[in-house]
């Protein structure tokens, strides 16, 4: 039995690699053919739900002038998908503290203020429209999750240093934004092309994803500040780095579970000391 398995592998194995050399023998790239999409505009990109914009901006609102909850809730009842998880969500340990469950949209839009309302129809919009794969869930999943707890480490690391929260934590979590929209790209071009090696695929998606984000990023009318940290959040950090950037790159390790994060660039940038990065770090444990 062992040996039949091995047989097994090892002709699967040959049969991969003759595909793989095979499949485009005088073609393109999928570096290539990604280019090919963009620049011929046939990249396509999530839609911002015209629901999650008028909760924000009512958000907004609420934050200088009342805005009735009743008012609210009526706008995230009218889409589905968005009442649908905006209480799963906002019942989460992330939001919900440990307290009483919500039952209640009106109820969770008293008890969590503008600020956690706002982030919460964002992490719908991400969990619903931008950072779904149809054919690798799994994949998408834990794309969520690590951008979630980005964005979860870098509102505290920007409330330690006494910047500002809400940028911190919507960069954070749209920094990958990009990383499903290239996944979908390369899955319609596996059906003209055939199947891409798993290896080309991560490769590809990392050199593009950043790009692509910054092209959500516009898309969504995302602040510029926000934007150039989706479009360049890889960049190697110098002093003159902007304090986001140097956030989410420190957010993207914790998260990430880097080693020795204390010798991180972003640590001088940010002029932070390691007492207050165990604290922000057991803090935001808690919460996730």
């Amino acid at each position: 039995m062992c040996l039949g398995r091995i047989w097994a592998g090892t002709i699967f194995d040959v049969y991969r690699l003759v595909m793989s050399k095979s499949r485009r023998p005088n073609g393109p790239s999928l570096d290539e053919l990604i280019e090919e999409t963009i620049q011929a505009g046939e990249l396509e990109l999530p839609v911002f739900p015209a629901s999650a914009r008028e909760v924000i901006k009512l958000c907004e609102m609420g934050e200088t002038t009342h805005v009735d909850a009743k008012r609210l809730s009526d706008v995230i009842r009218r889409d589905a998908s968005l009442a649908g998880h905006f209480l799963a969500v906002a019942n989460s340990a992330v939001f919900s503290g440990g307290r009483a469950p919500l039952v209640s949209l009106q109820q969770a839009l008293t008890r969590l203020g503008m600020t956690q309302t706002k982030q919460i129809a964002m992490v719908v919009v991400c969990k619903t429209k931008a950072f779904v794969i149809p054919n690798r869930p799994e994949r998408a999943a834990e794309i969520l999750a690590h951008a979630l707890n980005t964005a979860l480490y870098a509102q505290e690391i920007a409330r330690t240093r006494r910047l500002n929260v809400e940028e911190a934590f919507l960069a954070g979590l749209l920094h990958d934004i990009g990383v499903p929209a290239v996944y979908h790209v390369i899955a319609d071009l596996s059906k003209k092309h055939g199947p891409f090696d798993e290896e080309e695929v991560e490769r590809v998606s990392a050199q593009f994803h950043e790009r692509v984000g910054g092209m959500i990023a516009d898309k969504w009318t995302m602040p510029e500040s926000v934007r150039s940290v989706i479009a360049s959040h890889h960049i190697t950090l110098d002093a003159a780095s902007p304090n986001t950037t140097a956030i989410v790159q420190l957010a993207d390790a914790l998260a990430h579970g880097t080693t020795n994060i204390a010798e991180h660039p972003a640590m001088g940038i940010l002029n932070l000391y390691a007492e207050e990065l165990t604290r922000l770090t057991d803090k935001v444990g808690v919460a996730a």
